[in-house]
């Protein structure tokens, strides 16, 4: 998982991307020295299986042969998405499903990266893939057979797609032939790419989520903020709207429910920065954090249960679970030396799909089920 200092800072224009790139590639730096099998922090395979963890609600899906693995994405059936490194050492988009275990997806050329972003309950999935050249990502959809989909771009070499909705819309970002903007797109089920504009000039937004609804939101350049971004909540009918902060300067929407509830982090007045859900009654409400300075929340279903990270009062990282009436709860990890969390999305049950670091040093795709009756 990120450390402190490569952590998402609000503002970037790019934080979506910078956030899910970084997950991915932090197991190489944790396990630099986990080269071979003698090492003391080789991986334990055993973990799924383990008591006490079952016990805990919290069940490890293993990898796809290699030493890394996340879950991104949970659909209402449990079925996780995400990514893992392979026996091969590349790293690689996965379907898991309780029948079928963890399968790779495979990438648009057969070769490089891949990662799963969203998964519907019809069982798609979108995400992003190196592209035939090798030298760009492009946004992706793998249905429930057959192979995957590049969904295309504004004209541009760049795209990610971060959600998709059950009418079969997928929300993300693309590039334009203008290689420096990055604009917030909607891809149709028939093949049209809508651009969602910006709040002011030509660069740059980003799509991060979206119901079914047709609500979509991410983060945006706005009036007055110079570089910095803004969470944002877009529909057909008003366009874009700026959500505000919690008193910083700048802001990301990550997540929003059939409610319209919206989830995401901002910096607060004291430069911090802290999870919110923002709800058109009650505006930005700050979630607070785990006893650290960080939090930032990734996920939200349409019970309002959020679910993200935030750093303890050590300085560690964990997932958690925040709801009204409990306020934020630490799901805590699958333990260890390492011991630190995220959670990145959660289903209408509450279960919880993320990354935890093992006993063994590396990170695998995890998923908590104490949540879930």
């Amino acid at each position: 998982m990120p450390t402190p200092s490569e952590k998402p800072t609000p503002g970037t224009g790019r934080l979506g991307t910078i956030r899910l790139l970084t997950v991915l590639f932090m197991g190489a730096a944790i396990l630099a020295a986990c080269s071979d099998n003698s090492s003391p922090l080789a991986v334990d395979q055993s973990l799924s299986t383990t008591t006490s963890l079952r016990a805990r609600g919290i069940v490890d899906l293993g990898t796809l042969g290699g030493i890394v693995g996340f879950g991104t994405a949970i659909n209402y059936r449990g079925d996780v998405g995400g990514g893992s490194r392979t026996s091969a050492g590349s790293d690689h988009a996965f379907r898991w499903t309780a029948r079928t275990g963890m399968v790779d997806l495979g990438t648009l050329a057969g070769i490089g990266f891949s990662q799963a972003t969203s998964f519907s309950n019809s069982g798609e999935v979108v995400g992003l893939s190196t592209a035939a050249s090798g030298q760009h990502l492009r946004a992706v959809l793998w249905p429930r057979s057959g192979a995957v989909r590049d969904l295309g771009t504004l004209g541009g070499d760049h795209a990610i797609a971060f959600a998709i909705n059950e009418l079969g819309v997928v929300a993300g970002e693309s590039s334009p032939p203008n290689a420096q903007q990055i604009r917030a797109v909607l891809w149709q089920p028939g093949g049209a790419i809508v651009d969602l504009g910006t709040l002011t000039g030509p660069c740059c937004s980003s799509a991060r989520g979206l119901n079914n609804r047709g609500q979509v939101v991410g983060e945006t350049t706005a009036p007055g903020s110079g570089s910095n971004a803004h969470a944002f909540l877009w529909t057909r009918r008003g366009g874009m709207q700026d959500l505000g902060t919690l008193g910083g300067t700048s802001s990301s929407a990550t997540g929003v429910n059939e409610k319209g509830q919206v989830v995401g982090h901002s910096t607060t007045a004291t430069g911090e920065i802290h999870a919110f859900l923002w709800s058109e009654q009650g505006g930005m409400v700050d979630l607070g954090t785990l006893g650290g300075t960080f939090s930032q929340a990734n996920g939200v279903n349409n019970r309002g249960e959020v679910v993200g990270s935030s750093t303890q009062s050590s300085g560690l990282e964990h997932a958690f679970l925040w709801t009204a009436s409990n306020g934020m709860a630490d799901l805590e990890s699958l333990g260890g030396l390492f011991n630190q969390s995220i959670a990145y999305a959660i289903n209408a049950c509450g279960k919880v799909a993320g990354l935890s670091i093992a006993p063994s040093g590396a990170s695998r795709a995890t998923v908590w089920t104490r949540n879930c009756a």
